[in-house]
């Protein structure tokens, strides 16, 4: 059994999070993502060497998954915290926008924060230990209302869904409760499109441009940065066939994300990519249900989050949502399914013991 050494790859992890979130330069063309990028690949560079080290020397390495979920949260709210600041202008954000964290927009900032708000549970879990419960309680309202006051309609509906499903599983199992979150959701998803309706326009045309894009190379796609070359011939297409009387006419622009990741799949592999995608989701959802367990459960909602908001946005581009999405992935693969596996085995020996006893009889 391989384990992880909290001294050493734990405290990686910790400065690896950190450095996904916090890390900002000058020195690049880029400020806010490029320099994040490059410091992440080189620490995690360096913790696989470390750990190959360990494994080919027969060292146990240890990892504290739950621990290493805390520590999420404290860098969550650690940004979050950056974020209020500078919405009461104690802080700078350096954009037209009032919240934009250690981020160039709010959808960095709102990722970080919506990715994280799921860890949150390792807190509020902790039964024994009532100050912990509150401050877990106190985190969660500071995440909120920091994303709140972003603006960012993706964050809102990815950390309202959670919670949503959070009190749904938790605290109401049936009655009129039920109809009422559902409701409550769906009405958040309209308040949304109508809290900024051009943007929101603007968004339908850029999916409507990128699913004509689809159609002429469905099933493997065009390629990755096919969306970036190509988009904007697609727009002009769409203004030819519809004139410029179209209500999205005064929308058209020069954008560089489909914002919709699922999208972004089917520009890039087409339907085969997007298969292969919602394979390895049905995977994850079976190892899942094979051991449900409280921590399962929250590296879960951590996924479910992020696939919220990629309905809405880009947060595959930064590298924290990379990091967020490893952790579900070694928590809910934890315990491998092995019935499936033995199940062959056991019918190949059923089969070999019948033979056996025909030829002797």
């Amino acid at each position: 059994m391989i384990t992880f050494k909290p001294t050493v790859v734990q405290g990686s992890l910790l400065v690896l999070c950190l450095t996904a979130v916090f890390v900002y330069s000058l020195s690049f063309t880029d400020p806010y993502i490029v320099p994040k990028w490059l410091f992440v690949i080189l620490i995690t560079l360096g913790m696989g060497l470390y750990v190959s080290i360990r494994i080919l020397l027969r060292k146990p390495v240890v990892m504290d998954l739950p621990l290493v979920g805390i520590s999420i949260v404290g860098i969550c709210c650690l940004q979050a915290l950056y974020g209020l600041l500078q919405y009461f202008n104690v802080f700078s954000s350096n954009s037209v926008y009032p919240i934009t964290g250690s981020f160039d927009n709010p959808a960095g900032f709102a990722i970080t924060l919506s990715a994280g708000f799921p860890f949150i549970g390792f807190l509020i879990q902790k039964s024994n230990h009532k100050y912990i419960q509150y401050l877990g309680w106190t985190i969660g309202i500071i995440l909120l209302a920091a994303v709140f006051l972003s603006g960012s309609r993706a964050g809102i509906v990815s950390i309202v869904a959670i919670c949503t499903i959070f009190f749904y599983s938790r605290f109401i199992c049936k009655g009129i409760w039920n109809y009422l979150l559902s409701g409550g959701l769906i009405l958040l998803l309209v308040c949304s499109y109508w809290m900024k309706k051009d943007s929101a326009d603007g968004r339908m045309l850029i999916w409507q441009c990128g699913i004509n894009m689809v159609k002429d190379s469905p099933w493997i796609g065009h390629g990755v940065g096919c969306f970036e070359a190509h988009y904007m011939d697609y727009q002009a297409e769409y203004f030819e066939l519809h004139g410029q009387q179209s209500r999205f006419a005064m929308l058209a622009d020069n954008v560089k994300q489909p914002f919709n990741e699922y999208l972004g799949v089917l520009l890039n592999f087409g339907i085969i990519g997007l298969l292969v995608l919602a394979a390895i989701i049905f995977l994850l959802f079976y190892c899942y249900e094979m051991n449900v367990t409280n921590e399962k459960r929250i590296a879960l909602y951590a996924l479910i989050s992020i696939g919220i908001f990629s309905l809405f946005s880009y947060p595959f581009t930064y590298p924290f949502t990379w990091i967020i999405c490893c952790y579900p992935k070694v928590r809910i693969t934890r315990v491998i399914p092995t019935s499936l596996l033995s199940q062959p085995k056991k019918r190949i020996s059923c089969k070999t013991d019948f033979y056996m006893q025909l030829r002797l009889g």
